[in-house]
């Protein structure tokens, strides 16, 4: 009997901490996926823009080394970006999109702009691989799970568009490196594109901020009970 009602208290606990504290579908959402918008577009068309990079670098600038040895550069960003968002989502629920959103703009910066004084490959994997990928993937991960709160009708156009915001990037950021490293050259191309980065990611990202409160009972870092599910493992 004790353990029915401890169970049943507990349930109304956490229907209660995670009670929405504004609705769904409202113009503040979409305020919030304009934004989200412009990070993706920032992030990912950054990150799928390495490519430009490496050519340049095979080319012009690490011409010793060879090309299978630069690509690990590009690998690695991508690779830190999809494995910080298990950090990023748990980040969210104790600081706030906002706050996680802006650590991932900082280190995007950091990441692009110590790369712009690096020459060599191991140096470009810790600057532009890893601490960069881990700035997308917190930048990322945080533009997605915003939108998904923040809509419930039309939740399935908003990820639509703010995904569309990867393609767009890809277009508009390779078009922006490619101009700049043909007039200053690599170096000048990273300090610029990471002050866009930042700068616009801070500014886009301010209004980010939970429909629903999440301060509720604590979690773990890493929740491995997925892995167990049938379900989740197939």
């Amino acid at each position: 009997m004790e353990t029915k009602i401890s169970n049943e208290e507990q349930s109304e606990s956490t229907q209660q901490t995670q009670q929405p504290i504004s609705p769904p579908d409202t113009k503040i959402s979409w305020v919030i996926c304009a934004g989200a918008f412009f990070c993706m577009l920032l992030s990912q068309g950054t990150g799928n823009s390495f490519g430009i990079y490496q050519v340049y670098y095979k080319e012009n600038f690490l011409k010793s080394s060879k090309a299978s040895s630069i690509s690990w550069i590009g690998t690695i960003a991508t690779a830190m970006m999809l494995f910080s968002g298990i950090f990023a989502s748990r980040l969210a629920i104790s600081i706030g999109f906002r706050n996680t959103c802006w650590i991932g703009g900082v280190l995007g910066f950091v990441g692009l702009f110590a790369a712009s004084f690096c020459s060599s490959v191991g140096a470009l994997i810790a600057t532009q691989g890893v601490i960069f990928g881990i700035g997308i993937g917190f930048v990322y991960s945080t533009a997605i799970s915003v939108v998904s709160m923040w809509f419930e009708k039309y939740r399935g156009a908003a990820l639509g568009i703010i995904t569309a915001g990867s393609g767009i990037g890809g277009i508009v950021m390779s078009r922006i490196i490619t101009a700049i490293l043909n007039n200053l050259g690599f170096r000048w191309a990273l300090r610029i594109t990471s002050f866009m980065f930042v700068g616009i990611i801070l500014a886009v990202s301010i209004p980010f901020k939970s429909r629903i409160d999440l301060k509720a009972s604590p979690q773990k870092l890493v929740d491995f009970k997925a892995l167990k599910s049938p379900i989740f493992v197939s």
